[in-house]
């Protein structure tokens, strides 16, 4: 089974960010918890992680797979059915 990771980058000042956030909480995680890893990341917390994948903003989404290829990398308006589109793909 492919086991898929969602990086969710945030910050606490980021008033963008919340609607995703409660987006991946409510219709992302229920869903799909047994088959990927949800990582919320704040930016200021986590600036490792944030160099790694050249996070210039947020919100920013990330969907990889197990060897670590970036499967979606969506920033700012962030669409249930894009990411939804990309873990659909991403299990088969």
């Amino acid at each position: 089974m492919n086991k898929l990771t969602l990086y969710d980058f945030t910050a606490e000042w980021c008033g963008t960010c919340k609607p995703v956030e409660r987006m991946i909480d409510t219709e992302i995680k229920p869903k799909y918890s047994d088959r990927i890893d949800i990582m919320k990341v704040d930016i200021h917390k986590g600036m490792e992680l944030a160099k790694k994948f050249h996070i210039l903003s947020v919100p920013t989404v990330i969907l990889c797979n197990q060897t670590g290829d970036i499967l979606l990398r969506k920033s700012g308006e962030i669409k249930l059915q894009d990411i939804e589109r990309a873990i659909t793909k991403g299990l088969s």
